[in-house]
């Protein structure tokens, strides 16, 4: 069923804050002609190679999901910084049920990232980044992920978080209609629907920010709708009960998957900048240091390895998650993957280093969330965000990460 709903309250502006870039390179915010593919590419099946330098339930989805794995493939030395025994971790993601794009969890257990460092770790699903705050907030989860906005938000609040990673370079949201409605521009949507997943996950925000950008007031000049996810989304848009929808890279393969061909209007002018990051409490960082180094530099890991053999990749996507993941065919899985790692590349702005906070970029982020409103104030960035931990996390070869998972 769709709702309408105002977040007004900084609890919600804390579950709806969201990555304020989309799909690809940074777009001027403009109107202009729409596309059939996301605006940083098609979603195809390809490998992709990285850089050689360098709320809902919770718990595993299958049995066997928090295995440690069978084995690590060119991971960091013995000397690294990790925890001394095993130690077991909950990891809060940002979505509601297992997919393929949750790439940051099944590869590095897969691979044997997680066994290497010493750690067991269990995943945690919940309605979108603000709910996985929630979790780890309460000890619930010893990390987690979200976007910068939601983590700003959450500072603002009072929450003793930071993040210490980034893991999403490029968001993953995107504006699109079906490919044959007579929206061409933002302007179209004037007296019209926007679907988001939910009001607790990065699209609703980034919905409001596209359109803002774009000359229109949310929830005046356009009306805010939940359509969810999957095969509620994809009737939503195929039926009109909305007439554009904003979800991720891996929803629009999906919604694809269903029958309903999409065109995606232009991205906002943050589509270029960094996204998603791994946060903790700051007292449990404090805490334990060596536990979240050998956990951020595992998930880089198999980010890498991922990106390498993305085929390897997604048959621990089976052995992870087998109830979701024969929902759908092999093909259609790898599909969805692939649209995911072309948003977890290294970047430019990294300086070489696999999970670099840029935090100029970052700050880029913060000034346009303040002006479009998914963030209330602006914050000491240095409060939110942490770059100590980068060089005890990057210690791992990527050349040799690469060439193992490819072996």
């Amino acid at each position: 069923m769709l709702t309408n709903r105002k977040y007004t309250s900084i609890a919600i502006a804390v579950a709806c804050a969201v990555v304020l870039t989309a799909c690809g390179a940074a777009g001027s915010g403009t109107q202009g002609s729409t596309s059939t593919t996301p605006p940083s590419g098609g979603s195809g099946g390809s490998s992709v190679t990285p850089s050689s330098t360098a709320g809902g339930s919770q718990g595993a989805a299958s049995s066997g999901a928090a295995a440690s794995g069978s084995g690590s493939a060119g991971a960091s030395t013995t000397s690294a910084v990790r925890p001394d025994s095993m130690t077991t971790v909950s990891f809060a993601l940002a979505v509601p049920a297992p997919d393929p794009g949750q790439v940051w969890f099944y590869a590095p257990q897969g691979y044997g990232y997680f066994k290497s460092e010493n750690l067991t770790v269990t995943p945690q699903f919940n309605n979108g980044g603000g709910a996985a705050i929630t979790q780890v907030v309460s000890g619930n989860a010893q990390f987690g992920e979200t976007s910068p906005e939601n983590l700003i938000n959450a500072v603002a609040a009072g929450e003793p978080l930071v993040g210490f990673a980034t893991i999403i370079t490029k968001s993953i949201y995107s504006v699109g209609v079906k490919s044959d409605s007579p929206i061409k521009t933002y302007a179209d949507l004037k007296g019209k629907t926007m679907g988001v997943s939910s009001l607790t996950s990065g699209s609703h925000p980034f919905a409001l920010e596209a359109l803002s950008q774009n000359g229109l007031t949310p929830n005046k000049d356009v009306a805010i709708a939940v359509a969810g996810n999957g095969v509620q989304a994809a009737d939503a848009i195929s039926t009109g009960k909305v007439d554009a929808m904003t979800t991720t890279d891996t929803q629009w393969v999906a919604i694809e998957n269903l029958g309903v061909k999409p065109r995606f209007l232009p991205a906002p002018t943050a589509a270029s900048l960094p996204a998603d990051v791994l946060f903790t409490r700051q007292d449990y960082l404090q805490s334990h240091q060596d536990v979240a180094v050998a956990f951020a530099r595992a998930v880089l890991e198999g980010l890498i390895a991922a990106s390498a053999n993305p085929s390897r990749a997604i048959d621990d996507y089976y052995s992870a998650f087998s109830t979701a993941a024969n929902s759908k065919d092999k093909a259609t899985n790898l599909k969805i993957l692939n649209s995911r790692l072309r948003f977890v590349q290294i970047s430019p702005a990294q300086n070489g280093k696999w999970g670099y906070l840029p935090l100029s970029q970052y700050e880029q982020v913060q000034t346009l969330g303040v002006k479009f409103g998914s963030i209330k104030k602006s914050e000491d960035l240095s409060k939110v965000l942490t770059d100590s931990l980068i060089d005890k996390i990057d210690t791992f070869d990527p050349s040799a990460i690469q060439k193992s998972a490819r072996s």
